[in-house]
This record gives structure tokens, C-alpha cells and sequence, in this order.
């Protein structure tokens, strides 16, 4: 029987349509418009990526590998149990029994008057309990709201030119899960990070960039802000005590069906001075290690600092990275030893990953 989804190869962040095919012994990948093979994975070395509940896709993968499956037909999991039965079901809609019940009641009794006055304190501590597989999905939820407004921008030269980006800086960085970056057609001059290892570039910051290195700077600060779980503990203070008490009982299922509407909370939400001026520390750093110039982020604070100054209300990523003198001198103060994150070959490709009607308005065209 022949399913449909998404498939990620896990090193760069596209999303193929494909179609699925299930034997009694593999499961087969094939690109849904071309039926190129992309993948064929033995059954036994399959693993489902995370819990199973209601309404939410099912995601698939190999034993120690990053490439992932998404499928958002429930029935596959019957089939595949037949034919793969070291496969577990698990479901996260219903509330521990029994014991578990009275431990948590209990729980709840003393830390609920300390959640009432202290979440925003408790936050980073909060964000440490949440399973990471939880970030990654809340994460993965929140970008596919997104795209259904401004769907995700490729080109194979484009594509190139993002992994090229990227892969200096993915390798300096360790989690517990892998970090996804994508381009997405908003005209905004913004980017985020997700709960979860994911960062989505809208491309207006590409377009008003001078350089790759202005990218680069804005993209290891990004995951500066994912490697000490800010996001994370941004929506646990704009949203506390749904995800709090979620990761308590191990009840996913309605925080899940929201994600998507936490999209647009995450970008009104602005990190602190002391996140902000951790996350530049650290992005310098990793662009120090990854043998890229750090000067990028110095120009693109200095420009941001002047727009600013000239127009308040022009750039989007003013309401959520506020910019101050002193981040601006700390970028400055960065001994620059580093080579051009990007050719301007590569630079150009990566300006016009998205589509050629909205690159001719870029341009001006």
C-alpha cells in the first residue's frame, strides 16, 4: 500500500513530497512527482522519532540516523506493527493512573503556588524538564504554521549555498537534536529560532544583508539562542502553565494541536538584555571557532542600530532582538581572524532561493 509524506535527509533542511511503499521487509522512499528512490530503509532498523497522539503527523526514522519521515496517515502505524512488531505505539493523550496520579497531585500541590508568582523566573529551570523530543516537535509544528503562509523557499543552487552556510557552524554546535534552517518567502526583515534546533530566515533579512557574513553572524546567533533553550523558556513565560503541567503528566496531545498558533507568539516575544547579549557572546564565539569573519555581525548591528535611529518602525527584528549601544560595541570588540562565510557566487544563489517572480521584486525588476 502506498502512503503519502515528507522526507528530510537530514543534512539539509527541504522537505521532499514522497510517496511510501511498504513491503514486508522495507520500507521504500520515492520522490512523489519524479518516483526517484530516495531511501530504502530495513523495517528492523526503524524507530518511531517520537511519542504518538491523536491528530498529530507520525514520525519515522532509521536507528542512529537524522533523516526523518513525516506521515500524516494514522493507518500506516497498523501496518507497519505487522510487519515491524519491535514497534511500540505509544500515545500521550491520556493522564497517568493509579499511583502516578496521587505523585502528581501531590507535585502539583507544592510547586503550583510557586508557578503562580514565579514563571518567569522558573522559566530557565522549567525549560531544562520539557522532553527534548517535545521541543523538537513543538519546534517542527511551529515552522509548518509558518509555511502555510510563507512556504518554505528552494532552488538546487540555492540550497547549496545555505548547506555551505551552515555546515561550518552545525559542526561546532552539540544537541540533543539537529538544527534545521530554512528560507521562508516573508518580505519581513526577521529570523527565529524554534524550541527544538529550528531557524527559519525570512528573506527580507536576506535582502537587506549586504553579505553572507551579516547572514552568518545573524545565524550563529540564532543558535546561540537555541543552544541555552531561550525560546524554550520564551514561550514557557508566555504560555506557562500549559506546557509546564503537559511535561508534568505526559499529555501532549493539546498543547500539540496549538502549536501552530504559538508561531505567531514567538515572534512577539523579545528576549532579555542578558539572552540577547548571552546569545551575541556565544554566536561570536561559534563564528570564531567555525574560521568565519565576525565582522558580519558588527556591520549588521551597526546598520540595524542606524535604521533604528532613522526609521523605528521599519525592520521586524527590532521588536524581537532590541538593539543597544553595547551590543553593538561587543560585536565591535571581536578580534576578526576569520574567512568570507560565503563566494559571491554562492552569496548570489542563496539572495535568489526563492522564487523568481518575488527575486525580481527584490531586485526591483
Amino acid at each position: 500500500m502506498n502512503y503519502r509524506g515528507y522526507y528530510s535527509d537530514g543534512v539539509t533542511a527541504q522537505r521532499h513530497p514522497v510517496r511510501v511503499m511498504l513491503s514486508s521487509n522495507a520500507l521504500s522512499i520515492s520522490h512523489a512527482d519524479s518516483n526517484q528512490l530516495l531511501a530504502s530503509w530495513p523495517l528492523k532498523s526503524l524507530q518511531l522519532s517520537e511519542e504518538v497522539y491523536p491528530g498529530q503527523p507520525i514520525r519515522l526514522q532509521q536507528t542512529g540516523e537524522d533523516a526523518r519521515l513525516t506521515l500524516d496517515e494514522h493507518t500506516i502505524l497498523e501496518s507497519l506493527l505487522k510487519v515491524a512488531p519491535h514497534l511500540h505505539r505509544r500515545h500521550l493523550a491520556k493522564t497517568p493512573m493509579g499511583q502516578q496520579v496521587i505523585f502528581w497531585m501531590l507535585v502539583l500541590a507544592i510547586i503550583v503556588p510557586a508557578l503562580l508568582y514565579g514563571i518567569p523566573k522558573l522559566a530557565g529551570p522549567l525549560a531544562k524538564i520539557v522532553p527534548h523530543e517535545w521541543e523538537r516537535t513543538l519546534g517542527e509544528s511551529i515552522v509548518e504554521g509558518f509555511m502555510a503562509e510563507s512556504p518554505a523557499c528552494s532552488s538546487p543552487e540555492g540550497d547549496k549555498a545555505l548547506e555551505a552556510l551552515v555546515a561550518p557552524l552545525r559542526a561546532q554546535v552539540a544537541l540533543p537534536y539537529p538544527l534545521n534552517i530554512q528560507v521562508i518567502d516573508n518580505t519581513e526583515t526577521n529570523a527565529f529560532a524554534t524550541p527544538g534546533g529550528n531557524i527559519v530566515i525570512f528573506r527580507g533579512l536576506l535582502t537587506f544583508s549586504e553579505s553572507p557574513d551579516e547572514v552568518a553572524g545573524v545565524l550563529a546567533h540564532e543558535m546561540a539562542h537555541v543552544i541555552k533553550q531561550h525560546p524554550t523558556e520564551g514561550l514557557i513565560r508566555a504560555v506557562g502553565f500549559s506546557l509546564v503541567f503537559s511535561a508534568l503528566f505526559g499529555d501532549a496531545s493539546a498543547l500539540m494541536s496549538a502549536a501552530g498558533e504559538m508561531g505567531s507568539t514567538l515572534l512577539t516575544l523579545s528576549y532579555s538584555r542578558d539572552a540577547e547579549k548571552e546569545a551575541d557572546r556565544i554566536g561570536l564565539q561559534l563564528l570564531q571557532q567555525a574560521e568565519l569573519t565576525t565582522t558580519g555581525l558588527k556591520h549588521f548591528f551597526q546598520r540595524l542600530q542606524k535604521a533604528k535611529e532613522e526609521l523605528p518602525e521599519s525592520l521586524a527584528i527590532l521588536s524581537t532582538h532590541p538593539m543597544t549601544e553595547d551590543r553593538v560595541k561587543v560585536a565591535a570588540s571581536y578580534i576578526n581572524t576569520g574567512k568570507s562565510a560565503l563566494d559571491p557566487v554562492q552569496w548570489q544563489h542563496l539572495r535568489t532561493i526563492c522564487p523568481e517572480d518575488n527575486n525580481n521584486k527584490i531586485n526591483g525588476l
